[in-house]
Parts: C-alpha cells; sequence; structure tokens
C-alpha cells in the first residue's frame, strides 16, 4: 500500500461521521423539544398560577390592574381553592362527548341536550363566581388609595383595548 493509497479514504469512511453527527443533532433536538413542550404545556396542579389560570375565573383582566401585592396573594388565594375550579381540556372533551352523545340519541332528547348544556353552564358559573369571591376578598382589604389606583389601572387597561380594537 502506497502513501498515496492511506490519504485517500473510500466513500464509506467519509460518510458515517456525517451520519452519525446528523443523527446526534436530530436526537439533541428531540429532547430539547420534549423537554420544552412537558415545561410549556404541563398542567400545573397547585404549583404556579399563570394568567391562563385566571380565564376560566373571569379575572384576567383585573389581574393585570392589580397591584404587585394583591396579585400576588389572589394567587396564593387561587391556589388554595384550586381543587374548586373546574377547568382544563379534560372538562370540555367531556361536555363534548356527552353533548354528541345526547344529539345522537333516537329519538332525540331535548332534555338530554339541556342537561349537557346545564352542567356546562353551571362550571363556568361556578368558576365565575369563585373568581369573584376572591377578588372581592382582594378588594375589600384594599385601602382606599389602592381601591384608586385599582380603578385607575382598570380604566387604562380599558382605554388601552379600545386602542387596539379600533386599530389606533
Amino acid at each position: 500500500m502506497t502513501q498515496n493509497d492511506k490519504l485517500q479514504k473510500s466513500p464509506r469512511q467519509k460518510r458515517w461521521p456525517r451520519i452519525v453527527l446528523v443523527v446526534s443533532l436530530g436526537l439533541n433536538l428531540l429532547v430539547i423539544g420534549a423537554g420544552a413542550g412537558a415545561f410549556f404545556m404541563a398542567p400545573r396542579p397547585g404549583g404556579h398560577i399563570g394568567a391562563r389560570d385566571f380565564a376560566p375565573l373571569g379575572l384576567r383582566s383585573y389581574v393585570r390592574a392589580l397591584d404587585d401585592e394583591n396579585r400576588e396573594t389572589l394567587r396564593e388565594d387561587i391556589k388554595a381553592r384550586r381543587g374548586e375550579i373546574q377547568f382544563g381540556r379534560r372538562l370540555i372533551r367531556g361536555h363534548h362527548k356527552a353533548l354528541a352523545t345526547a344529539l345522537r340519541t333516537t329519538p332525540f332528547d331535548v332534555d338530554a341536550v339541556r342537561a349537557v348544556l346545564a352542567q356546562q353552564q353551571a362550571a363556568v358559573v361556578g368558576n365565575i363566581e369563585l373568581g369573584q369571591d376572591l377578588l372581592m376578598k382582594r378588594i375589600t382589604a384594599m385601602s382606599p388609595a389602592a381601591r384608586a389606583d385599582f380603578a385607575d389601572k382598570l380604566e387604562l387597561e380599558r382605554d388601552q383595548h379600545k386602542k387596539r380594537d379600533s386599530g389606533s
């Protein structure tokens, strides 16, 4: 074997490091994607209360107007009563499945459909009532100056929404 033969690698020897590199990169991206997905999409029972947790309670815009101390206290209040909140995809899927079943029943039973819709309404109303109770607890604990500041921030929030909705 000559010196020149040793320097030239076969096509097979040139290709395998590239294949290993591509497979390794793919696996790394898969692991990173799975980790990010788990972090952002995982349910947070008893954990951090984020903005999307305020929505079922009808509190999202109010929470934005609260000062940091009241917002944090409200978060803690919600966390303590989280078991009472009815929300999530599983609940919605359950209502959709029950409604689909009621709609397919022959002969059609209008009372069964009304019952499913009433259950859905009760869940939503219960959530909003709980949210209002928790918000009222915060509002009644505020000083007059803090309530005035809260009112100012609510108006500012409303004005910002008007500008966004009108396209200004």
